[in-house]
């Protein structure tokens, strides 16, 4: 869960999210319900967004099982597996 002054997504965790689940940018757009411009603008880091849009994208990844780590030293995003999924016994 983000600090309450970083932001709820940046371009790198936004960038990472997006390569855990394999997705492009316009499978991003799809499952948010955002254009594909959108996500090319939040990206490239390219200014100012509603919360609300930003909101569509996290819960997009969070629907999808990922947390983004949005941090003052680092960014990214994790996978979280199902409990009971099949890991191999790991």
């Amino acid at each position: 869960m983000p600090v309450a002054d970083s932001p709820p997504l940046n371009p790198e965790a936004c960038r990472a999210a997006r390569a855990l689940l394999r997705w492009s940018m316009r499978d991003l757009a799809k499952a948010a319900g955002v254009s594909l411009e959108t996500v090319l603008r939040v990206e490239q880091g390219g200014g100012a967004f509603k919360p609300e849009t930003l909101a569509k994208l996290c819960d997009a990844f969070a629907a999808e099982g990922v947390d983004l780590v949005v941090q003052a030293t680092r960014s990214g995003a994790v996978l979280n597996h199902p409990r009971g999924g099949d890991n191999g016994g790991a």
